[in-house]
């Protein structure tokens, strides 16, 4: 639409929560090309996001990273790191992602494996709560397993 900023809102949160850190396992399998994990989510204009794809960030620069949403337009916080994506075919992928807000460190692993574009550090976000779910394409999630610390109320 005209006037609203571009970003992700087809995902379901989890309503347990805010965390200010976890490690999240799940199992991903895209029917498009791409799926995210949702992490410090406050609302609909503040949380960030990891999205993993079949695509190389580096040719498609809004594939294949971790991106940030502070009331306006995503924008990309991990680098454009160039090479394969990590969801290379439309099979069961695991999914390892763990998230510490004291140091704003987050870390995405698919199938064992992480690069660049798969961490990145934020720390404007202190909590949130976690969701998954796909920019405008569908997947499905199976398995999924969170240890996660809430936030002291």
């Amino acid at each position: 639409e005209p006037g609203v900023p571009r970003r992700p809102s087809q995902f379901a949160i989890l309503e347990e929560g805010p965390f200010t850190s976890f490690t999240l396992e799940v199992e991903v399998k895209r029917y498009g090309k791409s799926l995210l994990l949702v992490w410090a989510y406050q609302d609909p204009a503040h949380f960030n996001y990891t999205h993993i794809s079949v695509d190389d960030p580096a040719k498609q620069n809004v594939h294949n990273g971790v991106f940030h949403v502070f009331g306006g337009e995503r924008v990309r916080i991990s680098p454009l790191e160039g090479g394969p994506g990590p969801l290379v075919d439309k099979e069961w992928a695991r999914v390892k992602m763990t998230w510490n807000a004291k140091t704003g460190e987050m870390v995405c692993y698919v199938n064992g494996k992480t690069s660049g574009a798969l961490r990145a550090v934020d720390l404007s976000l202190k909590h949130g709560r976690i969701g998954l779910g796909s920019f405008n394409e569908t997947g499905a999630f199976r398995n999924l397993k969170i240890k996660a610390t809430p936030l002291a109320r």
